[in-house]
């Protein structure tokens, strides 16, 4: 929470070019990917559903 209100409330993300936020998304994509159990373990856990 706290990187994300780092980014948003000073406006980063919206003072990046087009192409570098894209590269941030795909960025975390393949972070997901690469980390999918760990993700939905957590995610799992977040939502007290079985996993």
């Amino acid at each position: 929470m706290q990187a994300a209100r780092r980014l948003h409330l000073p406006g980063a993300l919206t003072a990046m070019r087009p192409i570098e936020r894209s590269r941030m998304v795909q960025a975390m994509g393949r972070y997901m990917l690469e980390h999918e159990d760990e993700v939905a373990r957590i995610l799992t856990l977040e939502q007290g559903k079985p996993l």
